[in-house]
């Protein structure tokens, strides 16, 4: 491996300033870090980069994604808004579809929101265009489909079909179904899949694995609900076999946590470039109630702490949040509690909710990119009373805060120069700005981006700086962050991505 020798980079000194520094990397290891001058042995077997003050990262993390569930999209119809803007357009991409499948052929399409088009979508209307392919339609959320009568007649659900524990089967006032599903993904999941399936999940997970590491994200946790040890077998095998991929942090879901302790796993285990992090439940009140209950949330935060996992819990909105924070108390208050739990999405942070957090010392894990994704429909759903308390990242940091970023990915964007984006100008994918006044600045956005994720993590994963003995694992973007403002971070992009010493994007 050549010797790879970096001039004149500058790197993140802490989460407000920046400092000039070379790096002299050699057989895949940073060998040396000077802040004034590094000696240079010419030879046939020497590369020299002159990254012209440029900005020098150790990689981006994304501390919530869905592995799986994004693998899956890529194989999916794109349905949503504005690519998709009336029911029409809906059904000619279907039909489209259809007309290019066999027959028995699951149509399945991703990012759909009834609320974006003209008309509602209907169990007739579905049914009228394909009488012999099965169509499954992803709510943008991740937390609801909508599938048509064959669909359901292939996945043996009826009108007699029981809910889901945390789900709810859609009927109207006579009982029949609607085609609508509410927090039932991972049965549906768990019915759809089949050998063929499998394989191709499987292979898209390479793929995507790949794909992240092109995009200098060497760092994920996988925050999936139902992720078990079928799920972390699958991880290992092809992380494992790709010659770069990241490191995986999985997030076992509370229902499968039973089956890692079982085989004796624990909180931090380590395989190769996998570890096993907080336990994942999830705080809905999708169905119209919240589920699970105070005392039931309680009983799994205790069982994950009996058995030395933290835990990582998804509350998005205000009552979300409020059960989360007082079950943490409930458990708190009878147990000395060597861990820090996370809460998830944490969206509707009032003052009042800010100020029980803080109490409690819990971590955040937040998703910038719904800004971007999403900052159009907040400002017409959320109401004007309650929009400043959301996604206030200046009032989370200024109140002392710790936060990881997560893409949420796939149903936040994955780029993490949108997630940084979103931090510093607050902008949708339409042009508005969404509560300007909460923006952060572009170098701690890198920081948070980059770091952040060591908060909620089993360990530092991602060091402050390069330092002699790491793995060479860098990315260089195409400026100086000290020489870009806020209205110039759309031009942020990435020249060159640095694997094990290896450059796979230059």
């Amino acid at each position: 491996m050549d010797d790879l020798f970096l001039f004149n980079a500058t790197i993140l000194k802490n989460r407000f300033d920046l400092s000039q520094t070379n790096i002299h990397i050699k057989n895949g290891i940073i060998h040396s870090v000077d802040f004034d001058n590094i000696d240079v042995i010419n030879t046939q077997n020497t590369q020299i980069v002159d990254c012209e003050g440029k900005t020098l990262l150790t990689g981006f993390a994304d501390a919530h994604l869905h592995l799986f569930s994004y693998s899956s999209s890529l194989n999916q119809l794109d349905v949503s808004y504005p690519k998709v803007k009336n029911i029409n357009q809906l059904l000619n991409v279907i039909s489209n579809s259809i007309e290019n499948s066999p027959e028995d052929t699951w149509i399945l399409c991703d990012g759909f929101d009834e609320m974006d088009l003209d008309n509602q979508l209907s169990l007739d209307i579905l049914d009228k265009i394909s009488k012999n392919n099965p169509i499954k339609i992803n709510h943008r959320s991740g937390h609801a489909c909508f599938m048509n009568s064959l669909a359901m007649k292939k996945l043996s659900i009826s009108t007699s079909s029981e809910d889901y524990q945390r789900g709810l089967i859609d009927r109207d006032d006579n009982g029949n179904l609607t085609g609508w599903f509410f927090d039932m993904n991972e049965q549906i999941s768990f019915l759809l899949r089949d050998k063929n399936q499998e394989k191709r999940t499987e292979i898209n997970i390479s793929n995507t694995l790949e794909q992240l590491i092109h995009m200098g994200i060497f760092y994920i946790h996988d925050a999936s609900i139902n992720n078990d040890l079928e799920k972390w077998n699958i991880c290992l095998e092809h992380s494992s076999s790709l010659q770069f991929s990241p490191s995986i942090t999985l997030l076992p879901g509370i229902d499968h946590l039973d089956e890692f302790i079982n085989r004796g796993l624990y909180f931090g285990y380590k395989d190769k470039d996998m570890m096993l992090g907080h336990t994942k439940i999830i705080v809905s009140s999708i169905s119209g109630s919240i589920y699970p209950n105070l005392n039931q949330l309680s009983n799994q935060i205790s069982k994950s702490h009996k058995h030395g996992f933290p835990v990582a819990i998804h509350a998005v909105t205000q009552d979300e949040i409020n059960i989360t924070l007082d079950a943490l108390e409930m458990v708190y208050s009878k147990n000395n509690h060597p861990f820090i739990d996370r809460i998830e999405h944490f969206t509707e942070a009032t003052p009042e909710i800010i100020t029980k957090a803080k109490k409690l010392g819990v971590n955040l894990v937040v998703n910038p990119s719904f800004i971007y994704q999403n900052g159009f429909r907040y400002s017409q759903r959320i109401p004007k009373m309650l929009q400043p308390y959301t996604f206030n990242y200046r009032t989370l940091l200024d109140s002392g805060f710790n936060l990881a970023i997560g893409s949420d990915a796939p149903y936040g964007n994955l780029d993490p120069l949108i997630n940084i984006q979103s931090m510093v100008n607050r902008k949708d994918q339409l042009g508005n700005i969404y509560n300007g006044n909460q923006a952060i600045s572009i170098i701690e956005s890198m920081w948070l981006i980059t770091k952040g994720v060591n908060n909620v993590s089993t360990e530092e994963i991602i060091f402050e700086k390069p330092s002699v003995g790491d793995k060479a694992n860098i990315v260089i973007l195409n400026q100086n962050l000290q020489n870009i403002d806020h209205t110039n971070v759309h031009k942020l992009a990435i020249d060159v991505v640095i694997k094990d010493g290896f450059r796979i994007l230059s």
